[in-house]
């Protein structure tokens, strides 16, 4: 019961161009080129932009980030804060560079996650919260008065991508009802 991507939403609405893309070749770069962009923003895109792209913004290129960094960087911070036992956690807009996640932060805010929030339901707020707070970012931007914070490296911690063997119970030593309550949660 996916909610669609309210940026996405946003942008269609406006006239504003949208790519989605699974891989970002010189074909990508060059469509992006000849928009003449002002922001490039990403969101769920796992893997590390080419520097070239990352500089074709007027302004600049941010990402929404579903964790309050510099806490969990990486491909999947939502089911880690579930694993985890969080009980908060939210959403962070930074700028890009060469580094996986680890850019300024220009803004955060916090979500509480639910005892019965899953993985699914988790993202769809943090889509919602995404989109809300990057609009006056790039206001921010446009009015000269973004103020980006470098993130406490002492403070980073890391995610890494799933697989299916990640959800796998050993019965010979079965995990805590909590936690597996928090895996089922996660994985499913």
């Amino acid at each position: 019961n996916f909610q669609p991507n309210p940026l996405k939403t946003f942008a269609l609405e406006q006239g504003i161009p949208f790519l989605l893309v699974d891989k970002i070749g010189e074909q990508t770069i060059s469509d992006i080129s000849k928009l003449e962009p002002d922001f490039l923003i990403v969101e769920d895109y796992g893997l590390i932009l080419p520097v070239q792209l990352l500089k074709l913004p007027k302004y600049e290129s941010l990402n929404i980030h579903h964790s309050l960094l510099p806490k969990y960087r990486g491909t999947s911070p939502a089911p880690f804060a579930i694993l985890a036992g969080d009980t908060i956690t939210g959403v962070s807009v930074i700028a890009m560079n060469d580094r996986v996640d680890a850019g300024d932060i220009l803004t955060q805010k916090e979500y509480e996650i639910k005892s019965d929030d899953t993985t699914e339901s988790l993202l769809t707020e943090l889509n919602k919260l995404g989109g809300e707070i990057i609009i006056p970012v790039l206001k921010e931007y446009v009015d000269g008065k973004a103020q980006p914070k470098k993130q406490d490296e002492s403070k980073a911690t890391f995610t890494q991508r799933m697989s299916k063997s990640d959800g796998q119970i050993d019965i010979n030593n079965p995990p805590s009802k909590e936690k597996l309550d928090r895996m089922i949660r996660a994985y499913f």
